[in-house]
């Protein structure tokens, strides 16, 4: 497997450090090491980014559309000057009975960042850090799908190609020339790493 066309990532827990029970005022937000150097990796490599989060605490009332925009104002600034139109954010705001399809683990947020990108959810790399991340990969059609155990899950992900403690790591699988060949080879590098 070569670099993805599109590197889809989970907002809270893999760009942002896990708040229980969530991000809800600016003094919960803090940036996760190698957040914004992984942003402009992929995007200086011609990957494009889309930004996939549950924000169930918009439809429970208990913080608003505005700051979950000033949140992902943070994200889009850490974009280079020319290119920062191949980053996207999407937002799910709906409980988990509201039976939408963009509500993870459904993959409505990540085909919708593959389709507005104009590129193959099959290219695509899935990061996230619970297993409704790597199933929503998996529904999507996600051509990798990776759990960051620094999250809300630390325990590995059965289900997950590929799991990782840090987006250092990330931003050297980006780097590495090719990609990841191979699920065999992801999980050899895995046990190296």
């Amino acid at each position: 497997m070569s670099l993805p066309e599109i590197l889809i990532l989970d907002r809270d827990g893999v760009l942002f450090r896990h708040v229980e029970p969530y991000i809800l005022f600016a003094h919960d937000v803090t940036v996760s090491p190698g957040a914004e150097q992984t942003v402009r990796t992929a995007l200086e490599l011609g990957v494009a980014v889309a930004v996939v989060t549950n924000q169930s605490p918009i439809g429970r009332g208990l913080t608003s559309w505005e700051f979950v925009h000033e949140v992902n104002a943070r994200i889009h600034a850490w974009a280079p000057e020319g290119i920062e139109h191949r980053l996207r954010c999407y937002v799910c705001p709906h409980l988990p009975d509201d039976k939408c399809d963009c509500r993870k683990p459904l993959p409505g947020l990540l085909l919708q960042g593959a389709h507005d990108a104009g590129v193959d959810i099959g290219s695509a790399w899935m990061v996230g850090d619970h297993d409704t991340d790597m199933t929503a990969a998996r529904a999507a059609g996600c051509g990798l799908a990776m759990h960051m155990t620094t999250g809300r899950q630390a325990e590995p992900s059965k289900i997950a190609d590929i799991c990782i403690d840090d987006l250092h790591t990330l931003i050297r699988l980006l780097r590495d020339e090719g990609g990841i060949q191979s699920t065999k080879s992801a999980n050899e590098l895995r046990r190296r790493l």
